[in-house]
């Protein structure tokens, strides 16, 4: 019992922050639904009610995740006590739900409700192990501006009893799929490689997951990490040659954006290619042009370009410990040189998220059209350039607990949403000329201003080489 107790405990211990705001969120639905009664309309009570589930099941991932190591798994009854503690979390909070809505006389809602609530708690918990999950939660919010036409259709559905266990069946895959082999004690892997510590969002790294990647996925590591190892040795075999500034520049890329490699690049490139046109072949034919969801899917695109930014935060903070190598390698005659050169490696991700982003916004406009091409275009590429600047800045010197960096993840990712939003209607407004210029400098200057500041602070600081 004491050890039960500890586990349905240790979310609020462990990630105050996110569990409050979840329970926060919660509360503030159930408050909803009981001062409504009746008159409750589904889309009022669904945004909060998901958002605190997701944020209660990503608290309880966070927690969950240190937790699958051999010192835990070998502990006796350990698997069942997780059990149990997952079983009573999740009928309290979908519990309470049930008997909120049915005391509100809102009885047809509990199946859409518990559905729902199910696929965004174990979608949350999922994201906190295999980051893939995330994309579960941007569904959930895009999917009823993606296909309009059929939103009455999928929620009718949706409301029937059988939702109920779809939901319960999909919540129990996601889980099974990233804790099957989790959950089994096995021997340590060895990564000897510093690659072996750089992540990248398209190829999961087996030395932290702990179990084979499937063949797609260990094809795209072998081509990204063979990609990453030509371009390591042509560098390390350069400078070794001859030590000059490009050269010392190629040896610093090579280390810190090992994925950024020539093949890399292509293939990244193409991936993302393909998932927009995926998804824009799935709403070609439910909005036309000018439509929301042309601006639906430039947010989108704005967030897939961020994620650039989040991946060489966590890639360059797990590099660290491997960067008194690059140190002694370069030798350089003051730290600030070394740290002026790996800030300005890293901050070629800005012009990368700004590529990104535009080859995202040219495919919307080729399939979904716009009244204002270059003013939609504009819009993007201002908003990537200035907000990646900011982004990347707070990646670099920003806290690095894991609550704070997912809350700082949020906040940025609504800048680049409201600088795309601020710039486009101002060139609706003003005109797209004027509109650009007026939005686009200010937020040009402050990511330029941002940029500089992070720059210097970065630049007096020591380097760091613990983990």
């Amino acid at each position: 019992m004491r050890a039960l107790t500890r586990l349905l405990l240790l979310p609020l211990t462990r990630t105050w922050l996110i569990s409050t705001c979840g329970l926060l969120s919660f509360g503030l639905a159930m408050f909803e639904i009981w001062a409504m009664g009746p008159r409750l309309e589904i889309v009022a009570f669904l945004p909060p009610f998901l958002l605190g589930l997701y944020f209660c099941g990503l608290a309880s991932g966070q927690a969950l995740a240190p937790l699958l190591v051999n010192e835990s798994l070998l502990l006796p009854y350990f698997r069942r006590r997780l059990l149990q503690a997952g079983l009573i979390l999740g009928l309290a909070l979908f519990g309470i739900t049930a008997l909120v809505l049915a005391a509100s006389d809102q009885t047809q809602s509990i199946a859409l409700a518990v559905s729902l609530g199910v696929v965004a708690w174990t979608s949350a918990i999922a994201a906190s192990i295999e980051r893939i999950y995330s994309l579960v939660p941007l569904l959930l919010v895009f999917a009823p501006q993606l296909m309009p036409e059929r939103l009455a259709v999928i929620g009718g559905y949706l409301q029937s009893v059988w939702s109920v266990p779809l939901g319960l069946l999909i919540g129990a895959f996601m889980l099974w799929h990233v804790l099957h082999n989790r959950l089994r004690a096995s021997d340590p892997s060895n990564a000897d490689s510093p690659m072996a510590f750089i992540g990248s969002r398209w190829a999961r790294n087996p030395a932290e997951s702990g179990q084979r990647p499937g063949r797609f996925v260990g094809l795209l590591r072998a081509v990204f990490e063979g990609g990453a190892d030509y371009t390591l040795q042509r560098a390390i075999a350069a400078q070794s040659q001859r030590d000059t500034r490009l050269h010392r520049a190629r040896l610093f890329r090579a280390v810190l954006l090992p994925y950024d490699s020539a093949i890399g690049v292509v293939l990244n490139t193409g991936l993302v290619m393909m998932s927009y046109a995926a998804v824009l072949w799935v709403i070609a034919y439910n909005a036309g042009p000018g439509g929301a969801s042309a601006h639906t899917m430039a947010y989108l695109a704005l967030i897939m370009g961020r994620t650039r930014c989040a991946a060489m935060g966590a890639s360059f903070a797990r590099m660290q410990p491997h960067l008194a190598d690059l140190y002694l390698a370069v030798a350089p005659r003051r730290n600030a040189d070394f740290q002026r050169r790996i800030f300005d490696t890293l901050a070629t991700v800005i012009p990368v998220v700004m590529v990104q982003t535009l080859i995202g916004g040219g495919l919307i406009y080729a399939l979904l059209g716009d009244a204002r091409p270059v003013a939609m275009l504009g819009a993007m590429a201002i908003a990537a350039a200035g907000m990646a600047a900011v982004d990347m800045s707070i990646e670099l010197l920003g806290p690095r607990q894991q609550a704070a960096r997912y809350m700082i993840g949020i906040g940025t990712t609504l800048l680049y949403i409201a600088a795309y939003g601020l710039v486009y209607l101002a060139c609706v407004w003003v005109g797209t000329p004027m509109g650009l210029l007026l939005t686009g400098v200010p937020i040009l200057v402050v990511g330029a201003g941002a940029f500089w500041l992070a720059r210097d602070s970065f630049i007096d600081q020591p380097p760091a080489f613990g983990s």
